[in-house]
C-alpha cells in the first residue's frame, strides 16, 4: 500500500494563504506543519493540495522553492481535488491534514497513517473528527483511493464537495469507518490549536517554547498550556 499524506488548503477553513504563510520565530506556519509531517515514518510521500485561486499562488510559490509538489484544483470541488492529487502520487491511501493546524501531533499522523496500511483495504476511512476528542487543530483522517473515489462518484452535493471527505466519512452505510478517540491525557475538545486570529498568540507561545523542536507532541503542548494557566483550559486558548 502506498499511503500519501495531503496538506490541504480551502477545505473546511477559511483562513487564507497570508495567514499560512505568516512566519514565526523565523519561519513560515505552513513549514511547522510540513516539519512535523515529514517525521512520519509511515507516509511514502507528502504533497500539499492548494486550490487554484490566485489567492492560494503564494503557497504554490512556497511548496517550489522547499521543492515539494503542490497540486491546485477547482475552489468548489475539494473531494474532485484530494482525488486527482492522489491518483497523480499513484496512492492507494491518503492522509490529510488541514494546512491550518501547523501544531498537528506527528505521532497521531503516525497512528493513523498505520492504522490505514495495517488494515489494508478492509477499513476505507480512518480518523479523529468524528468523535471530536482531540482539540481543534489535531484533525488526522486517512482513507483508501478506493473508497474516495467511489465517494466521489456519488457525491453530487455541492457542499460536501467543497469539504473534501465529508460524503465519505459521514456516510456509515456505505463505507466502513474506524473513529480515533483521544487517549484520557488528549481528551480536551475544548481547546483549539487550529489557525484563527484569536488562537495565533498561543500559536506563537507554543512555537517559541519548543524552539529548536518538532517533534513535541499534543500532550507536552497541554502540560506546557496548563502550566501557564495555572488550571486546565476551557475555551480557545490565547496567551497575552
Amino acid at each position: 500500500m502506498k499511503v500519501v499524506a495531503l496538506l490541504t488548503t480551502g477545505l473546511r477553513s477559511s483562513i487564507g494563504s497570508d495567514a499560512l504563510l505568516r512566519e514565526v520565530a523565523g519561519k513560515p506556519l505552513l513549514a511547522y506543519a510540513l516539519d512535523r509531517m515529514a517525521r512520519v515514518d509511515k507516509l511514502d510521500a507528502i504533497a500539499v493540495v492548494a486550490t487554484d485561486s490566485p489567492a492560494d499562488a503564494g503557497i504554490e510559490r512556497f511548496c517550489k522553492a522547499r521543492g515539494i509538489t503542490c497540486y491546485r484544483g477547482s475552489g468548489e470541488d475539494g473531494l474532485g481535488r484530494l482525488l486527482a492529487a492522489l491518483k497523480a502520487e499513484g496512492a492507494t491511501a491518503g492522509v490529510v491534514i488541514a494546512a491550518d493546524a501547523p501544531l498537528v501531533d506527528p505521532a497521531t499522523i503516525d497512528h493513523v497513517a498505520n492504522l490505514i496500511r495495517l488494515t489494508d483495504g478492509m477499513v476505507d476511512w480512518i480518523g479523529t473528527p468524528l468523535t471530536k476528542s482531540y482539540p481543534l487543530g489535531m484533525e488526522v483522517e486517512a482513507f483508501t483511493v478506493a473508497a474516495l473515489d467511489d465517494s466521489s462518484r456519488r457525491c453530487l452535493d455541492p457542499d460536501e464537495r467543497r469539504e473534501g471527505t465529508t460524503h465519505l466519512r459521514s456516510n456509515s452505510r456505505l463505507y466502513r469507518l474506524l473513529s480515533v478517540t483521544a487517549p484520557a491525557e488528549q481528551h480536551r475538545p475544548e481547546l483549539d490549536f487550529s489557525v484563527t486570529p484569536s488562537t495565533m498568540p498561543t500559536i506563537e507561545a507554543v512555537i517559541r517554547h519548543f524552539a529548536g523542536r518538532d517533534d513535541y507532541g499534543l500532550t507536552e503542548m497541554i502540560v506546557f498550556l496548563d502550566a501557564r494557566s495555572k488550571k486546565p483550559i476551557k475555551g480557545p486558548l490565547r496567551v497575552d
